[in-house]
């Protein structure tokens, strides 16, 4: 599978287990170009990374309106290779959680975890 696994939590959380997550979404190869124009223009932060994650923050004001509207570039249905390891946490699906975005303060920093599924 040629694309990226994206993840939005919650970046200081007091959930049990730990951060509480607010959306998982599989995109295809271009999926990133999105979160690189938002840290192009400077409404997003990337921590680096190599891939394996990546890590970036944005505020859930930027954040919550893309995420809502679709999250850009989501798969409709995720996809895997022949003999890909599938650990009980894939979900396979995209999930947004919107009572963990709508407990979110508008200026609160989200961690965006992106994985590189190639």
């Amino acid at each position: 599978m040629l694309g990226w696994h994206f993840t939005v939590y919650k970046s200081a959380s007091n959930e049990p287990g730990g951060r509480a997550e607010l959306a998982v979404w599989q995109a295809a190869v271009s999926g990133l170009q999105w979160l690189d124009q938002l840290v192009k223009e400077e409404k997003a932060i990337s921590l680096g990374g190599d891939g394996y994650p990546y890590t970036f923050k944005a505020q859930t004001k930027v954040l919550k309106p893309v995420v809502f509207g679709g999250p850009p570039y989501a798969n409709a249905v995720w996809g895997f290779d022949h003999g890909d390891i599938l650990l009980p946490g894939w979900a396979g699906r995209t999930r947004i959680d919107r009572n963990v975005w709508e407990a979110c303060d508008p200026d609160e920093w989200l961690d965006i975890i992106v994985y590189d599924e190639s």
